[in-house]
This record gives structure tokens, C-alpha cells and sequence, in this order.
């Protein structure tokens, strides 16, 4: 079962940044597979909304003048990034199911390498 520590809780981004929520009002994001709560997230205010429309609306303009080779640059860089996060956690977990030691105990020791 999912205790209150491992339950994270995810921001905002807008414009770039990582904000944290105003609302004080959350929605909780499951694991498919387990149905239980991994992390909570902030829903937005009408002010919030608004500010990331706006920020994404000027960034816009910035972006459609990029050549095309230049964006598809730049999301293939993200996917790959995101491929390379998955295929990390995926042997983190056998790593750990292997050794027989505690995910953040091994967390540690591994970023210490």
C-alpha cells in the first residue's frame, strides 16, 4: 500500500518554470496497474490557466519561426530523453529486485558512483 511520504506532489509548468499551485485543490494521478496514488496534482486556477495561455501564446511566435529541422531536433531530443529516463528506471528496478535492497537505499549508492 501507498503511504503519504511516496505520494509526490507535481507543479505547475508554465512559461518554463516549475510553479506551485494556488488553488490548494489537488487530483491524484494513479498507477494503472495497481490503482494506487503515485502523486497528486494542482488544478489550476482561471489566473493560472490564463498566465499559461498567455506565456505559451507569446512563445509562440519564437517557435514558428525555428526551421523545421531545428524543432524536430529539439523534440527528438526530449523523446530520446524520455526514452533514456525509462530504459534507466527499467534496470534501476531489476538492479534492485536482483540485490534485494530498499529503491532508495540503492538510490543512493548509485548516484554516489
Amino acid at each position: 500500500m501507498t503511504t503519504a511520504q511516496e505520494v509526490k506532489t507535481l507543479t505547475h509548468f508554465i512559461g518554463g518554470e516549475l510553479v506551485e499551485g494556488k488553488s490548494g485543490r489537488f487530483g491524484s494521478v494513479f498507477n494503472p496497474t495497481t490503482g494506487e496514488v503515485i502523486a497528486k496534482v494542482p488544478l489550476a486556477t482561471v489566473e493560472e490557466t490564463r498566465e499559461a495561455i498567455d506565456k505559451a501564446q507569446a512563445a509562440f511566435p519564437k517557435w514558428r519561426d525555428t526551421s523545421v529541422a531545428k524543432r524536430a531536433e529539439v523534440v527528438l531530443k526530449f523523446r530520446n530523453l524520455i526514452l533514456l529516463l525509462k530504459i534507466w528506471r527499467s534496470f534501476y528496478k531489476s538492479f534492485v529486485q536482483k540485490v534485494g535492497k530498499q529503491l532508495r537505499t540503492q538510490k543512493v549508492k548509485l548516484l554516489e558512483v
